[in-house]
């Protein structure tokens, strides 16, 4: 006798399991939900949103878990920066006090856009009766250019899981989601590294929350010791299986929005097969 798992889900074979989410190419390029045009976004409290909206779309068409990245995020935190800095320019204040009333707005927006997030994504209910089961990758390496910004989100992401959520009777509990993975890498291990405080402020969230899931950069790119890494280090997806890599040389016809020698993940996803 053969045993079919998720039975429930048997008839729609066009399901996947799990995925990586891309939401570069949805929130820069723009993406169409329930027939709806949903153009790219100019800020990051806007970008946060529409990512919540995306991923309960996505989560509707699956039964597994599924992973976006902050760094796909970064890019609208410093959208957000010049849009602040621009207006007080424009108010004809000085270049020191305009960039520190800047960030002090754009810190404000990056807090208000993450607990919109969180919000969204624990009170929405997808095609499957449920919270979108959502894990969120935080890779300083996945980005050089918004480094900085995607620390930002980082870092609140990590403060306000620490603080967790009220439940129906007003007591702070540990969300079920987003699960939360970070990445340790050469920029946040040691203690004279750049970004030292977030993986102290990591440990404290591990200590009070039991997350986040901790991922290692050196052992992924020694793809001797993982046969999945090959080399690049990259998100697990929600059910935590990585996906082996898919790499574009000498295919031209897999290379559309590849980066030569890079693999490809995020816009990938686990194919399920039922028996019967």
């Amino acid at each position: 006798m053969k045993i079919t798992l998720d039975a429930d889900y048997f008839a729609q074979n066009a399901l996947h399991n799990c995925e990586l989410v891309n939401l570069e190419d949805m929130l820069q390029n723009g993406t169409i939900i329930n027939g709806v045009m949903i153009e790219k976004p100019h800020r990051f409290i806007t970008a946060a949103t529409i990512a919540t909206q995306i991923i309960l779309a996505v989560t509707s068409s699956s039964y597994g878990g599924c992973t976006i990245t902050l760094s796909h995020l970064a890019p609208f935190v410093r959208d957000s920066y010049n849009k602040f800095l621009k207006k007080y320019e424009d108010r004809g204040l000085s270049e020191e006090l305009c960039e520190e009333f800047a960030m002090q707005d754009t810190r404000k927006e990056v807090a208000d856009g993450v607990q919109t997030f969180n919000y969204q994504v624990n009170s929405m209910t997808n095609t499957n009766g449920q919270a979108p089961f959502l894990s969120v990758c935080m890779y300083l390496g996945e980005t050089d250019e918004y480094k900085n910004e995607l620390a930002m989100i980082i870092e609140e992401f990590l403060k306000q899981r620490m603080l967790g959520f009220k439940n129906e009777k007003g007591v702070y509990i540990t969300p079920a989601f987003p699960k939360l993975l970070y990445v340790l890498e050469e920029d946040n291990i040691h203690e004279d590294s750049k970004y030292w405080y977030l993986t102290e402020l990591a440990a404290k969230c591990t200590a009070k929350r039991m997350v986040p899931d901790y991922i290692s950069e050196k052992i992924m790119k020694q793809s001797k010791i993982n046969k999945y890494g090959d080399g690049d280090c990259y998100g697990c997806m929600g059910c935590r299986s990585f996906l082996t890599p898919w790499r574009s040389e000498g295919n031209p016809s897999k290379a559309l929005n590849y980066v030569e020698g890079k693999g490809k993940y995020y816009g990938r996803f686990n194919q399920r097969s039922c028996n019967n």
